[in-house]
């Protein structure tokens, strides 16, 4: 009882609270500024992305990525929808599967996806395997896939299994917590189709932070501002880009398979 009364004015309650009011539940910053978003985040810190900041290390990637205008994204580990719908919102050219293999994550992103007028372009499917995966990316002129499956990486990123692979571009969220040596595997199977750059989280500070406050506010509350962007991972995180050395001719898809 006395932790109910007392948690609307702890510092931290009431700084998490401030920020769903002051974005109204939209992205204020990064990629995907403007997104309306649900009410929960079933993967990863939930105020992060209201804010914008979350997983900020991979802003210069996915410039990248909607500069060259991929006509297919699949998108394997895909939560509630932050980057399933967020792609499908910043690049409208592209169609977009989310694979999630909870219930509670592709209802979710189903939500989110009604929220932000892209459900005609998201296919929203369950666990992917490698069948699932190559059928995705088949008919694609421009391929990106965007993985990340807490160690299973190392199963579903096989260009042997996945030959469309190896004229994707490709972000992956490495495990080597999980799974150790699974960089290495990840490289050595794609060493000869891709150039690969090598992205590690850094910690925010307050110059991360996106909204505007009064000096005084920013400095007694500064500790809440920092906690707020924290994403609660297990030590420094790695990530995997990449780019294809060369993209042949692709037959363009004329129809999308669901």
């Amino acid at each position: 009882m006395l932790k109910r009364i007392l948690d609307p004015i702890r510092p931290y309650t009431w700084v998490l609270r401030y920020l769903e009011t002051r974005t109204r539940r939209q992205v204020i910053a990064g990629p995907f500024s403007g997104m309306s978003y649900v009410g929960a985040s079933f993967g990863g810190a939930y105020h992060p992305k209201l804010l914008g900041t979350y997983e900020k290390e991979l802003w210069d990637v996915l410039a990248v990525v909607r500069s060259v205008s991929p006509d297919v994204i699949v998108n394997v580990g895909a939560a509630e929808g932050y980057y399933a719908v967020g792609l499908a919102l910043t690049i409208p050219e592209a169609r977009v599967v989310g694979f999630e293999a909870t219930q509670r994550g592709r209802q979710l992103m189903q939500e989110l996806a009604g929220l932000n007028g892209v459900g005609e372009r998201l296919t929203i499917r369950g666990l992917c395997d490698t069948e699932e995966l190559a059928e995705s990316l088949r008919a694609a002129s421009r391929p990106f896939a965007l993985i990340d499956i807490e160690g299973g990486e190392g199963a579903l990123l096989d260009p042997s299994m996945v030959p469309e692979l190896r004229f994707s571009r490709i972000l992956v969220e490495l495990h080597d917590l999980v799974v150790p040596g699974i960089e290495s595997l990840v490289r050595a199977r794609f060493n000869e189709s891709h150039v690969m750059t090598l992205i590690s989280s850094t910690s925010r500070t307050l110059a991360d932070f996106p909204l505007s406050l009064p000096r005084a506010s920013r400095w007694l509350l500064s500790k809440w501002l920092l906690r707020s962007m924290y994403e609660w991972r297990q030590g420094t995180m790695s990530w995997l880009y990449l780019e294809p050395l060369s993209v042949p001719e692709r037959r363009p898809h004329s129809e999308w398979q669901t």
